[in-house]
């Protein structure tokens, strides 16, 4: 252990480190684990204001389409890439309705950010 683990460094007013929340949604846009999610909100709150930030897996340069041809999802091909919130609602919904227009909205969006 190192001798300065133990110190006491709360008289040097560093802010204090944003709790930091994520949650993963599914193909039902459910709540699951990170292996199964198609998209994902990371929440920071710190003492005055709580930022989110919003992803959508990507796969061959593009949004991936968790009802038709990607059910599958491999990690090591797909990551997480930051949308905007207008592209994430979107996606969103076309997760919990599984209509296929809400996917080419969201497509759509995201050409244009």
């Amino acid at each position: 252990m190192s001798r300065w683990e133990n110190d006491d460094i709360s008289q040097l007013g560093l802010p204090k480190l944003p709790d930091r929340e994520e949650i993963f949604l599914g193909a039902d846009a459910d709540t699951v684990v990170e292996s199964k999610a198609f998209a994902k909100i990371v929440s920071n709150k710190s003492e005055d204001k709580k930022e989110l930030r919003f992803y959508v897996r990507f796969g061959r340069g593009e949004l991936l389409d968790a009802h038709r041809m990607d059910k599958r999802i491999d990690e090591k091909i797909y990551k997480f890439k930051k949308v905007s919130r207008a592209t994430f609602d979107l996606y969103k919904k076309y997760l919990s309705t599984k209509n296929l227009l809400h996917f080419t909205h969201a497509r759509r969006s995201l050409m244009g950010e």
